[in-house]
């Protein structure tokens, strides 16, 4: 989810944050766009096989982004009273590609059917057996989680599908 998170809050928090001129901000949130469609790329080629529940979170992500990018920062710029008519130009340039770019990101998202799914009960073949000859791994994860939880680190997947957010 850091991929569908990343593009939207980096360009977010310029046009909330007034902490430089409205031209200066302009200018980081044109080339934060122009990087985009970088992430984007990297998230196709590194992500393989994500959880369900990753991925339909990541496609409403991203789908707010586009709309974060059509809507509130556009309207940001228009606002912003900024009287660069070539910056200005650059911008409506460059977030119209990335509003493409992320649209296209969000339609590409696949789920594949053997995505695995963190929320439904153990229903692999595999994890099955693995319990039904080692029952003494169930009170091993229940105790691990126990401490993970209370460091607020953990949810079970990362237990028993090997995930680590230590």
């Amino acid at each position: 989810m850091l991929y569908a998170g990343l593009p939207g809050s980096a360009v977010d928090s310029l046009i909330k944050r007034d902490f430089a001129p409205a031209a200066d901000r302009l200018r980081a949130v044109i080339a934060r766009e122009r990087a985009i469609p970088a992430i984007h790329a990297a998230a196709r080629a590194n992500l393989k096989n994500p959880p369900k529940e990753f991925t339909d979170l990541a496609i409403r992500m991203t789908k707010g982004s586009v709309g974060g990018f059509q809507g509130s920062v556009a309207a940001w710029t228009k606002s912003a009273a900024i009287r660069d008519e070539t910056l200005l130009k650059e911008f409506e340039e460059v977030n119209a590609k990335v509003t493409v770019s992320t649209q296209n990101f969000a339609a590409t998202e696949t789920r594949t059917p053997d995505a695995r799914s963190m929320s439904g009960p153990i229903s692999s073949v595999t994890d099955r057996e693995l319990l039904q000859k080692n029952p003494a791994l169930i009170l091993t994860i229940s105790a691990r989680m126990v401490v993970l939880k209370k460091r607020r680190r953990c949810n079970a997947a990362s237990l028993f599908y090997g995930y680590s957010w230590t």
